[in-house]
């Protein structure tokens, strides 16, 4: 019972017209949060580029608390400052500064994923 009450409390309300919008937000932080996924198409660049956009617009909603807002804020700093320099994709699936950086992603995802869409009059 304690758990269903939790899990409530962190459900993030999201209009339903912004459901596929969200949905490839999820689908980013997913990709993210897999260490290997560099490795496969599309690679660093586009990984975290899917995730940045959509952060942006994200992390303003006001559904979010501020708990979710704060480690979400953490993870777009991070994965901005992530220093990439000249590394393929091979040397960054192996840096531990980018395995943090997934580390922090599956948080934000476990976080973040369960969601309730709500229609405009609720």
């Amino acid at each position: 019972m304690n758990v269903i009450k939790s899990q409530e409390l962190n459900m993030i309300k999201i209009h339903k017209d912004d459901k596929n919008f969200y949905m490839g937000f999820i689908e980013s932080l997913n990709s993210l949060k897999n260490k290997k996924n560099v490795l496969k198409f599309p690679g660093f660049e586009e990984i975290t580029e899917q995730f940045v956009s959509p952060c942006e617009y994200v992390i303003e909603w006001k559904s979010l608390t501020s708990h979710q807002r704060e480690k979400l804020q953490k993870l777009y700093n991070c994965v901005l400052d992530y220093y990439r320099d000249n590394k393929t994709d091979e040397e960054i699936a192996a840096d531990p500064e980018w395995h943090k950086i997934c580390s922090l992603a599956e948080e934000v995802y476990k976080e973040l994923k369960d969601v309730e869409y709500i229609s405009e009059s609720e």
